[in-house]
């Protein structure tokens, strides 16, 4: 093989190395782009600009496909080259990712892991199927029709709003979750079948055993504080509006339809610092990637060389 062949080979495993590490890491796509800019506007060099801008959204793509539609491989053609990505269940919201480029007769992989956590789609979080069964046999059902007032009193279990219910809660402390007939059933209500919750004097809801990481499960429910309302929820709140103009903190997150109005002293500890795991009784239906985590690559004593000796050629 000749100086120049040795030059050119060397030169591609450069870029294949590269172009699989643009795929991964942002940083390594900067030094990419800085060194195809430093190289001759040649058709092969705009050829593999090309190909490093459609890897630079490829993997994103390949995750959503990946997530969005619960298949466990895509692909990603560029050209004669592609890009093939598998996935594998590796437990709790854990995925085994591996990705291999190919092109020109070579193929280079890479692997790793991709933790997950739920978010919101454009619907608000329901209860999952084994949710919904688990507050049908509970024991603990307290079921609220008509118009009913609770006051002055400690709760246990889960408050439950038939359809056009009206509960007004004053100075309750509730270990459990209020549950609505929507939520329960799953299925479309009407305005006539909504439900409304009023606030007046102190609220504390602690979840409980029955439905853990859930306060306020109402999609339909309008929930309104009288001004009056000092809360501590420690639960998710699922509902149609929340509107608190009086004091304390929503230790979790909160998911309405409407625009959410709490008043100044309304506080949200951690809210928006971190994506937070959303309770598993909850079906959100999205996902999203809270970190990918791949092993460092050992490249074997052939391309340590071929990245050595390999010189761009001079620019004119």
């Amino acid at each position: 093989m000749s100086a120049r062949d040795r030059r050119s080979s060397a030169g591609f495993v450069l870029m294949s190395v590269l172009l699989l590490a643009v795929l991964i890491v942002s940083l390594t796509m900067g030094h990419a782009r800085h060194a195809l800019v430093a190289a001759d506007a040649t058709h092969a060099t705009l050829r593999a600009q090309a190909a490093e801008h459609a890897a630079d959204s490829g993997f994103a793509w390949a995750k959503q496909s990946l997530f969005s539609t619960g298949a466990s491989t895509a692909r990603l053609s560029l050209g004669d080259d592609s890009i093939d990505v598998s996935l594998t269940d590796s437990g709790t919201n854990l995925h085994s990712v591996l990705v291999t480029a190919s092109g020109h007769g070579f193929s280079q992989q890479i692997s790793g892991v991709v933790e997950t956590y739920r978010t919101l789609t454009d619907e608000l979080p329901g209860l999952t199927t084994s949710a919904r069964r688990d507050v049908n046999v509970s024991p603990l059902v307290i079921d609220v029709t008509g118009s009913k007032t609770y006051a002055n009193t400690e709760l246990t279990g889960i408050l439950y709003l038939h359809y056009g219910a009206t509960l007004t809660l004053r100075n309750v402390i509730l270990t459990g979750c209020i549950v609505s007939q929507p939520a329960l059933s799953g299925a479309a209500w009407t305005p006539a079948q909504r439900t409304s919750i009023s606030i007046d004097g102190g609220l504390l809801i602690e979840p409980g055993p029955t439905l853990p990481g859930c306060s306020l499960i109402a999609p339909d429910a309008a929930v309104t504080g009288t001004g009056n309302d000092r809360v501590q929820i420690h639960g998710v709140i699922v509902a149609r509006n929340l509107t608190l103009p009086g004091r304390g903190a929503l230790h979790a997150q909160v998911a309405v339809t409407e625009p959410l109005a709490l008043g100044a002293l309304i506080d949200q500890p951690m809210s928006g610092r971190a994506p937070r795991t959303w309770p598993d009784e909850l079906d959100t239906g999205g996902s999203g990637v809270r970190r990918v985590a791949f092993p460092s690559a050992t490249s074997s004593d052939e391309e340590q060389q071929a990245i050595q000796d390999f010189t761009f050629p001079a620019r004119h």
